[in-house]
């Protein structure tokens, strides 16, 4: 049986099990596979495999900084309404406080 190492896709595989006289055989396959030139397909998957690693690890950074954006401004937010909310309890006391008559004493 022939050799062929420089088979890199699958269908020049298809082609060269067809070609074999004695294709049936399931050890035949087995060369025929063996056979091939795994390099280019290799580096594709590595290549693929870190572009995922990098995609998804980019999303993770990114929905974390947005989440802890998230978290600030809520506490600015809280903070701000707290704030707010005090000053706006506290004008009103303190104009209750000035309105009221305290029969002349201030």
């Amino acid at each position: 049986m022939t050799s062929n190492s420089n088979l890199t896709s699958v269908s020049e595989f298809g082609r060269y099990v067809r070609s074999d006289d004695n294709s049936s055989s399931g050890e035949n396959i087995i060369e025929n596979i063996r056979s091939i030139n795994w390099e280019p397909v290799k580096e594709t998957a590595v290549a693929v495999g870190k572009a995922v690693f990098v995609g998804v690890a980019v999303a993770a950074t990114a929905v974390a900084v947005v989440g802890v954006g998230m978290f600030l401004a809520s506490i600015v937010g809280t903070s701000a309404l707290v704030t707010g909310a005090t000053l706006i309890v506290g004008s009103a006391i303190a104009s209750w406080f000035n309105g009221k008559d305290d029969g002349g004493k201030s």
